[in-house]
């Protein structure tokens, strides 16, 4: 399984920071935990429900 940070279109970051959230990361409990406190303070800035946590079972190569 892999996990990574998403926000709606609207919501404006830093490129570099775009850019790094956006790569599919190996789900442990450090990634989702790092990413659910990104969550919360996205949240709490631009308002309930504009950041999420995606979740997808990893390709097969």
């Amino acid at each position: 399984m892999e996990v990574r940070l998403r926000w709606k279109p609207e919501i404006l970051h830093v490129r570099q920071e775009i850019l790094s959230l956006l790569e599919w990361q190996d789900r442990s409990n450090f990634s989702v935990s790092l990413l659910e406190s990104m969550v919360k303070a996205g949240n709490a800035i631009h308002g309930p429900g504009t950041h999420w946590i995606e979740s997808r079972e990893r390709p097969r190569i």
